[in-house]
């Protein structure tokens, strides 16, 4: 287990490199499970990513508030456009995939959810952004985004929450 000085270091080294090497551009992110193995753990997935945003969002506001930063949800497929289909944390977390959580930077202005929202991607058959409130799932009040997009290549639909900050 690490401890949370270690967890701010590797989110903090994490932050300055997508800065420093382009990262922000091609969306590099960081996976929960890379800041503390014991987020491996599925069942660790929504705490540990909750706690992980809060660690970035207070190194964030040192020097790094010209970003938006979120940490990302991924939810398992589906053969058709679902929707956000959870009311609660449980179902939610039934509906995530295999992927861990994981934190972006986004360049303010240009994030996934503003920059596409209700307008279609032209190499993408659907798109969909919509701003849920996610109070009830997560207990804390903050901005949320679920996108549903086509995938390339394939009959299926991603899926994504995003919390916000």
């Amino acid at each position: 287990m690490n401890s949370a000085a270690e967890h701010e270091k590797v989110i903090e080294n994490w932050m300055l490199a997508v800065i420093d090497d382009d990262g922000i551009e091609r969306h590099d992110d960081l996976h929960i499970d890379r800041i503390d193995l014991r987020w491996k753990d599925r069942e660790l997935w929504v705490s540990g990513a909750l706690e992980v945003f809060q660690i970035a969002k207070s190194l964030r506001g040192h020097h790094l508030s010209q970003f938006t930063l979120s940490v990302s949800f991924s939810l398992r497929d589906g053969r058709r456009n679902l929707g956000p289909n959870f009311r609660t944390l449980k179902a939610f977390e039934r509906r995530m995939d295999w992927m861990p959580p994981s934190l972006y930077l986004f360049r303010k202005g240009l994030e996934p959810w503003n920059r596409l929202e209700g307008g279609p991607i032209p190499d993408r058959a659907l798109f969909t952004s919509t701003q849920i409130d996610a109070s009830g799932l997560f207990g804390i009040q903050m901005p949320a985004f679920y996108l549903e997009f086509a995938r390339n290549g394939s009959n299926k639909y991603g899926r994504s929450l995003f919390l916000v900050a």
